[in-house]
């Protein structure tokens, strides 16, 4: 499972370094914001756990 995922970022990581420059910088602030959603997901999950 491990394994499928490493492969799935690297393709994604080539695919955005094949991009120009400017659409790379968009796709970047995409994924970053991607992340921190998911981030803030799962800390508001511990939150409501914790009570």
């Amino acid at each position: 499972m491990k394994q499928l995922k490493r492969e799935r970022y690297r393709n994604m990581v080539k695919r955005i370094n094949d991009l120009p420059d400017d659409k790379q910088m968009f796709v970047i602030g995409i994924i970053n914001g991607m992340l921190l959603t998911e981030e803030t997901k799962n800390e508001t999950k511990m939150a409501e756990k914790a009570g």
